[in-house]
C-alpha cells in the first residue's frame, strides 16, 4: 500500500457519523526505476546486442523502450544524453523489421501488445532493428542487430488506485449505557476543524494517529483504539463527544 504522505485526496462526504473520503494513490515505481508519467524507466549499464538487451528488460517484467509521443521520446532522448553523455551514439527501442512486406513491429511496454506500421524499404536488408540516434537529434534508424548499443527499460507504474477511508463514529455500550463517549488521556494532538472530514484527514495522515474525539470543531488525534485501553479507566461519556476509528472500505 502507498505511504500515507503519497496520497490525494477526493470526493469527500460525511454521512450519518461516517466521514468517508475517497483517497486515490500515485502510480509508483519498483526501487532503482524513474517514474515519469505513467512508466517506470531504467538505463541498463552495458551495452548489448538488440536480442540480448530485448532478455534483460524482459527479466525485469520490461520492454526495450518505444517512445508513443513527443514528449516521451524527449524523455528517453534526456535520460539516454543524461545516463551516457560520452556514449556512442545508439539506444535500442523495442521496434523491429520484417522483410519482404517492410512492417515494424513494436512492442507496447505499457500493454506487452504487438504495434504495426510499415515503413520505405531499406537498400541494406541486413538493418533490421531500431535505435535512437543521439547526432541526429533522437532521430530513429534502422540499423544492424547484432552491434552492441545501449538499452533503457521500460514498464508500467503501479496504477492508480481509488479506496475509500471511512472514519465511523463508534456508539459504545459501556457499563450498561449506549451513548457517545470520548476517549481520555490519549490526546497527543488538538486542532480545530471545520468538519468531521478534516479531522479524518488529519488522523489518517499522521502514522501515530490511532483514532480521534470529535467535540463540536475541536479536533483529538488519539495515539490508541478503546480496544487497547481500559474502557472504565479511560473513557468518558459525553453527549457532545463523538469517538472514531479509521478503516479502508
Amino acid at each position: 500500500m502507498a505511504s500515507k504522505l503519497q496520497t490525494v485526496f477526493a470526493i469527500i462526504q460525511c454521512l450519518g457519523g461516517v466521514a468517508s473520503v475517497s483517497a486515490f494513490f500515485r502510480p509508483s515505481c519498483p526501487s532503482g526505476w524513474i517514474l515519469n508519467a505513467q512508466s517506470c524507466w531504467m538505463a541498463i549499464p552495458d551495452k548489448k546486442i538488440m536480442t540480448d538487451a530485448q532478455a534483460g528488460c524482459k527479466r525485469m517484467d520490461s520492454n526495450s523502450a518505444v517512445p508513443n509521443s513527443k514528449t516521451e521520446n524527449d524523455f528517453v532522448f534526456g535520460l539516454f544524453k543524461e545516463t551516457w553523455p560520452n556514449a556512442g551514439i545508439g539506444l535500442w527501442l523495442g521496434c523491429t523489421a520484417a522483410l519482404p512486406n517492410n512492417t515494424l513491429t513494436c512492442i507496447e511496454s505499457l500493454t506487452g501488445s504487438e504495434r504495426f506500421y510499415t515503413f520505405v524499404a531499406s537498400d541494406r536488408p541486413n538493418r533490421r532493428c531500431l535505435m535512437m540516434d543521439k547526432v541526429e537529434g533522437s532521430r530513429w534508424s534502422l540499423v544492424n542487430c547484432g552491434i552492441s548499443r545501449r538499452t533503457i527499460c521500460e514498464r508500467p507504474a503501479t496504477r492508480l488506485t481509488a479506496k475509500t477511508l471511512q472514519c465511523s463514529a463508534i456508539s459504545l455500550n459501556h457499563a450498561g449505557h449506549t451513548g457517545s463517549y470520548c476517549l481520555l488521556d490519549h490526546t497527543f494532538s488538538v486542532t480545530q476543524v471545520k468538519s468531521p472530514m478534516q479531522c479524518c484527514i488529519a488522523c489518517f495522515k499522521d502514522l501515530n494517529c490511532h483514532s480521534f474525539n470529535l467535540s463540536g470543531n475541536t479536533c483529538q488525534l488519539n495515539n490508541v483504539t478503546i480496544s487497547q485501553v481500559d474502557q472504565g479507566k479511560y473513557l468518558k461519556r459525553d453527549e457532545n463527544c463523538g469517538y472514531f476509528e479509521t478503516k479502508w472500505a
